[in-house]
């Protein structure tokens, strides 16, 4: 497997928020299949900056022709072979990610960690990660206040948009070192 560093760039001044929709849920579902590692937006605000994973650089290619950024021309891209082992996990707005096997290794080695899971009560009926803290995202503006600031805080929810809100929120509160579970219950539930 090889990553590669995909560099889109403003194409049109306007971006409808439809398309910006349809681009995050369509990297959410490439992260949920492992495709996706991370994405962040470039430090001079012109664009954003996405790790991909993939066998070749065509396979990689086709898959970045397919994001509706791209298929509307609301921006253009570069892409890049990244000659490392490993990619940063950072999600939007440079939040942290982890991928749930790592995070299930590290239960397993006993650690104590503080996991939020964000979704509805139906959904939490269908299991939940043992230890985690239930906290509905709709219910966090009025109960952040129950969370912890420790060294990591992660936050779960079915897929990882939901809790990578989460995350937003608890950081313009002031929290550190938060932490979304990539590709949420459904790539945990896979293990």
């Amino acid at each position: 497997m090889k990553y590669f560093a995909v560099i889109l760039k403003n194409s049109k001044e306007e971006l409808v928020s439809e398309y910006l929709d349809a681009h995050i849920a369509y990297l959410e579902r490439l992260r949920i299949d492992g495709i996706v590692t991370g994405n962040g937006r470039l430090l001079d605000g012109e664009g954003g900056l996405i790790i991909y994973r993939g066998q070749s650089l065509e396979e990689v290619q086709k898959l970045v022709e397919e994001d509706p950024f791209i298929v509307h021309k609301i921006r253009t891209y570069e892409i890049y072979e990244w000659a490392v082992k490993w990619a940063p996990h950072t999600g939007l707005d440079g939040i942290n990610e982890i991928e749930p096997v790592d995070l299930k290794s590290r239960l397993a080695k006993g650690d104590k960690l503080v996991i939020i899971d964000v979704r509805e009560e139906e959904e939490v009926k269908q299991g939940i990660i043992p230890g985690a803290k239930h906290i509905p995202l709709g219910d966090l503006a009025d109960r952040y206040g129950e969370i912890e600031q420790t060294d990591e805080i992660f936050f779960i929810c079915r897929g990882g948009r939901r809790s990578l809100k989460a995350c937003e929120f608890l950081k313009e509160k002031g929290y550190k070192n938060l932490i979304n579970i990539s590709g949420g219950m459904t790539k945990w539930n896979k293990l």
